[in-house]
């Protein structure tokens, strides 16, 4: 897993990397839906009650912030027969909700 920061004129964004079960395009939207997983997941029955990632998303949506899936468009590799990829998630919390100052 990789982690970096980065910030923008209107964000200060953490963003995880990791190689994963490839994240499908048309699934990045419905992973955070609660009892969906992801394709892979549910061919291999490594998914679980898909509550996982709703609660994430309800707790980054909770302190201000929202998360963006960037899927690993491209297969890294391929194990018992599965596609893996470097799918990203990236945190972004708006600039306006972050302090600077240390009162």
């Amino acid at each position: 897993m990789k982690i970096d920061f980065s910030n923008s004129k209107e964000y200060y964004s953490v963003i995880f990397q990791m190689e994963s079960l490839q994240i499908l395009p048309d699934e990045t939207d419905r992973i955070f839906e609660q009892g969906v997983s992801g394709a892979l997941a549910r061919k291999t029955a490594k998914s679980g009650d898909g509550l996982g990632m709703t609660i994430v998303k309800r707790f980054i949506e909770m302190n201000g912030a929202k998360i963006v899936v960037k899927p690993g468009l491209e297969r890294t590799s391929t194990f018992a027969n599965l596609s893996y990829a470097a799918n990203q998630f990236e945190i972004q919390f708006p600039l306006r909700n972050i302090r600077t100052d240390r009162q």
